[in-house]
């Protein structure tokens, strides 16, 4: 059998939706520009722990037109993508209270706060896509997505008035949510869902989405209970609505029976989704994200 190079490599991601809530139609504008206005806040970073801080020290671009990406992605009205590489910088925050020896000079020297140089910097790379508003944090970085999430809740209230303009979601694992549907019954189900800046998907998703627009929320919090001896109808658009678009805008408390009687519990809050992009060998890699983003989000 003739050897085949392997074509891809697989990058496991984690997936942070950034939905600003604006009146903006053209949002590779909107969320292009948001990005570089982080980037451009002057001396700022995040604590994101007792001892260690976070800042988005690197940003590069590449504008892609539709016509280099083939003719899958020609029904797609924008004619030209943004695609942004970045990188984290995580480092130590020091304080009057650290030590550090010498093994020169065989001393012990205080820390300093206010140092320009950061110690312990470690480089934490990341994808961003502004179209389909989506930030790629490699699952193997030594920065948590709830870190990052973090660090983005500050950078915009940088620039925002307050937290209502915008909503950061961390996709829930697909998996966990799907397990839902495995239950014999359904008996209490717990859904919370933030702002989706009309992100597409089946019918039962686009009725609760578009419930929250027309009630002109950013969040939504609701218990479905069963009546007794029933089960809650998982093919409602209600109920199927809300599982669904909690995958990336929220998440879910489910409780009911599997085929044996034993009573089950789905909590997808700390369970994320490990999104695998393909890159393409030979070829820019933002290239390779820009094209299945589009393709998984917007086509």
């Amino acid at each position: 059998m003739p050897f085949k190079k392997k074509e891809y490599d697989a990058l496991k991601c984690y997936v942070i939706n950034i939905k600003i809530h604006s009146d903006e139609t053209d949002k590779e504008i909107l969320y292009s520009n948001l990005l570089e206005k982080i980037y451009e806040l002057n001396e700022f970073h995040v604590k994101i722990s007792n001892k260690n801080g976070l800042v988005l020290k690197k940003l590069d671009k590449l504008n892609l037109s539709k016509d280099n990406l083939g003719n899958l992605y020609a029904s797609l009205d924008q004619n030209s993508f943004n695609v942004f590489k970045g990188e984290f910088i995580k480092f130590k925050i020091e304080d009057e209270n650290d030590k550090y020896y010498n093994t020169i000079s065989k001393e012990l020297k205080p820390g300093d706060p206010n140092s320009i140089d950061k110690p312990n910097a470690i480089e934490i790379p990341f994808y961003f896509v502004p179209f389909v508003h989506r930030l790629f944090l490699p699952i193997k970085s030594k920065v948590t997505p709830l870190q990052v999430k973090y660090f983005f809740e500050k950078a915009l209230l940088e620039i925002y008035e307050k937290e209502e303009f915008f909503n950061i979601d961390i996709a829930k694992s697909v998996e966990e949510v799907e397990r839902i549907y495995e239950f014999e019954t359904l008996k209490k189900i717990e859904i919370s869902l933030s702002y989706t800046n009309d992100d597409l998907g089946e019918d039962a998703k686009k009725f609760m989405d578009l419930l929250l627009k027309d009630a002109n929320t950013n969040k939504y919090k609701g218990e479905f209970k069963a009546e007794k001896n029933e089960s809650l109808n998982m093919d409602s658009q209600l109920i199927k609505g809300g599982i669904e678009l909690s995958k990336e805008n929220g998440e879910v408390i489910a409780t009911g029976e599997n085929l044996v009687g034993n009573l089950v519990v789905v909590n997808t809050k700390n369970k994320y989704e490990e999104y695998v992009l393909q890159l393409k060998k030979d070829i820019n890699p933002l290239i390779s994200i820009l094209k299945e983003t589009l393709k998984n989000w917007r086509l």
